[in-house]
């Protein structure tokens, strides 16, 4: 007798004559069963694959790569494991790509990765980490990066809420996310350019995840109110703990943990070793603190991004005991400085200062039309200004510390040369030379034949091209101008004032890489890229919730 597959199945077994086996009924109901129980476990999301032979097909060829994997594996691994690494990878963006539609996204574990994130970059240093034969370093950053952009990726996927939520963001600054993804995009393609694919590979993994990633998931986070503010909190924390360490390691004259760092953390590397060993000026022999830092120039230079939100606390709308607490903490913030020895962070500080006290005052001035000191402060700018250039090329020890003496001659001079070498490399390759491969193309190396560059913007331009170059440096411009033209529009909102120290500091980041080409507070700056995004849309919600265009007075809310 024939047996029956479909719903014919249940009419057959009613006709079998009663001398019929008891077993071929069972398992013509046993095969029902299954029938209808698959039906049901499929979810409302996805839909059955139409033939069974093209889901054959499709297993035995994923079964003959999976063999070829593995076989490649065997034979090449350690030595070439991190390439194997990217199929895994692909499998799980698939995986991730074809997750149902839950509704609810694991945000608030995202937000709290986040700011153990931003306070791994300035608090641990980023040498101290877990090296394995054949992998890379995996560092603080990595262990709480990976993760937390995985969750990201997620969300993206499961969540149609968090999709708005996103969008409605970013919708604040456009053209920013725009030139944020495609600079991203390039990054990606410059891989093809690349003498070393493998370090090029790398490198883009972590700019992928500490700078891209960054920004869109502080575009999110700090969309949220009382969010930005918390955030600016942590970084002024931050900046005073890692002065307080440069202050104790500068008694020492050596960092705090050299020879006592424990084996698991312990990198047999000679970067590391040079790290930890070496800490004078060459021509001075004045030590410079470095802190958590891998170079005294990468303390400064947080240290002089981080001084724009101190001022703000002080001469922002905040509660008294708040800008008491917060006052010390400047002079306190540039003795840090002093002790990096770092012409660049001083330049920082004081264009911080500078540039705040002219906000405050145009501020001031829309505020309050019949007031003096508004008025008085941005009309007298331009004298101070002048006056101040004047005190620097007269008073010979701010002239040592803005500009530099003899002992500085030697890294000027080194600048002058990796100019007058990298601007005709960048214009006999317009298309760079791959992430990661623009320092080894210009081949410029120090007394000591360590291969160095000493400037980001010729960096960037080597390492990405002319368009490179545009990307990165238009999404900080556009950022600047997005934060100054809705703080002159006037705001309600307290917290989307940090918008003036957030501009401010981005400011100083650029100027400070045309002498400095170290990326340690890179995800600082991109995370705020994404906090000027998120407090844009915050304004535009605050307009479009009014009805009317913003008012200049701001709501003084109570901290």
């Amino acid at each position: 007798m024939k047996l029956p597959w479909r719903a014919g199945a249940s009419a057959a077994v009613q006709t079998t004559s009663p001398a019929a086996p008891r077993l071929l009924q069972r398992i013509v109901e046993a095969i029902r069963s299954d029938s209808e129980m698959r039906a049901q476990v499929i979810l409302p999301q996805y839909a059955r694959p139409g033939r069974r032979t093209t889901v054959f097909w499709f297993c035995l060829g994923l079964a003959a790569c999976c063999f070829a994997y593995g076989f490649g594996f065997g034979l090449m691994a350690p030595a070439r494991i991190v390439q194997f690494g990217f199929p895994l990878l692909g499998l799980a963006a698939l995986t991730v790509w074809a997750l149902p539609e839950l509704g609810t996204a694991p945000t608030r574990t995202m937000e709290k990765f986040f700011y153990v994130f931003f306070l791994s970059i300035p608090l641990w240093p980023n040498y101290l980490a877990i090296a394995l034969p054949g992998l890379p370093w995996i560092t603080m950053l990595r262990l709480v990066g990976f993760p937390l952009v995985f969750m990201l990726v997620v969300s993206v996927s499961i969540s149609r809420s968090f999709r708005k939520e996103m969008g409605e963001a970013l919708g604040g600054a456009p053209m920013l996310w725009r030139f944020v993804t495609a600079f991203a995009i390039l990054q990606v393609l410059s891989v093809g350019l690349s003498n070393a694919p493998q370090i090029s590979i790398q490198r883009l993994l972590v700019a992928q995840v500490n700078w891209i990633a960054m920004f869109f998931i502080a575009a999110y986070v700090l969309r949220k109110p009382g969010r930005a503010e918390l955030w600016a909190a942590l970084l002024v924390a931050a900046a005073v703990v890692v002065t307080a360490i440069a202050i104790r390691e500068f008694q020492l004259q050596k960092v705090l943990w050299a020879g006592h760092i424990p084996s698991f953390l312990a990198v047999e590397d000679e970067s590391v070793q040079r790290v930890l060993n070496i800490g004078f000026r060459a021509g001075t022999l004045r030590y410079r603190s470095q802190a958590t830092y891998s170079t005294a120039l990468g303390l400064g230079e947080f240290l002089a991004v981080a001084t724009p939100f101190i001022l703000h606390f002080i001469a922002g709308p905040y509660r008294l005991w708040v800008r008491l607490l917060a006052l010390p903490l400047l002079p306190f913030i540039f003795l840090g400085i002093y002790l990096t020895d770092t012409r660049l962070s001083v330049v920082g500080f004081i264009m911080s200062i500078g540039i705040y006290i002219f906000f405050w005052g145009a501020l001031r001035w829309q505020q309050d039309r019949k007031g003096l000191l508004g008025p008085a402060i941005v009309l007298s700018y331009p004298a101070t200004a002048v006056a101040f250039i004047a005190a620097v090329l007269i008073v010979p020890r701010l002239r040592m510390m803005t500009l530099g003496g003899g002992q500085h001659q030697a890294s000027t001079e080194a600048r002058y040369a990796q100019w007058a070498e990298g601007i005709p490399l960048v214009l006999s390759h317009p298309w760079g030379f791959g992430i990661a491969r623009g320092a080894p193309a210009l081949g410029y190396t120090n007394p000591g034949g360590v291969m160095t560059i000493d400037t980001y913007w010729l960096l960037t331009a080597l390492d990405y091209g002319l368009v490179g170059f545009f990307l990165f440096y238009g999404a900080y411009l556009i950022a600047m101008w997005k934060g100054f033209w809705t703080i002159a529009r006037g705001v309600k909102a307290r917290e989307v004032l940090l918008l003036i120290p957030l501009t401010i500091s981005l400011f100083v980041y650029v100027v400070i890489k045309s002498i400095y080409a170290g990326v340690e507070n890179q995800s600082i700056t991109f995370i705020m890229l994404g906090a000027v995004a998120a407090l844009v849309y915050r304004a535009n919600a605050e307009k479009t919730a009014d009805g009317v265009p913003i008012t200049s007075r701001i709501r003084r809310r109570r901290m």
